[in-house]
């Protein structure tokens, strides 16, 4: 049987991944031709952007896996959340970069926090896909690659502050 409480828990961790990924899916297009005019600003939050639309396509096709979580009703939920990621009154590029950063750690924090926290025997239980293991080897991905971003943001970060 299973927990309706954990995967109530579960489903919120994964609608809150879910909707960052969007948000960060579309940053090239709040941000590069109005905020950002630095090439090598702009080249990070391209690749950011077109990765999260990959992981966001992940996430897709973990949820389409998963007993009581529809993916119909996430997207059209994230499709009425608030934007999260809002650079007006922002006074320079680097405050926006470290906001994208902020962003990054965030998705970090709760990728670690479904791998760690998920127990195996649940997945097996609300895992309706072929290959049970799949799920975290997902989320091992989406660990790596947020970390890999992040990366990519505090260089940014520490060759401002040589210069600062």
């Amino acid at each position: 049987m299973i927990d309706v409480v954990k995967l109530n828990s579960f489903r919120e961790t994964l609608e809150q991944l879910y909707w960052m990924e969007t948000q960060l899916e579309f940053l090239k297009e709040k941000t590069a031709s109005f905020y950002i005019h630095n090439p090598q600003y702009q080249k990070i939050i391209t690749k950011i952007s077109n990765d999260s639309r990959k992981y966001r396509e992940i996430l897709e096709n973990i949820i389409k896996n998963l007993k009581g979580i529809d993916l119909f009703w996430l997207r059209e939920k994230t499709g009425h959340m608030e934007t999260a990621i809002n650079f007006n009154g922002l006074s320079s590029e680097e405050e926006i970069m470290r906001d994208i950063l902020d962003e990054e750690r965030k998705a970090l924090h709760y990728y670690k926090q479904v791998y760690d926290e998920t127990d195996k025997q649940f997945i097996r239980d609300i895992w309706t896909g072929d290959d049970k293991t799949r799920f975290f080897e997902r989320i091992s991905f989406l660990i790596s690659e947020e970390h890999k971003h992040i990366g990519w943001l505090e260089s940014i970060q520490s060759e401002v502050q040589q210069f600062s």
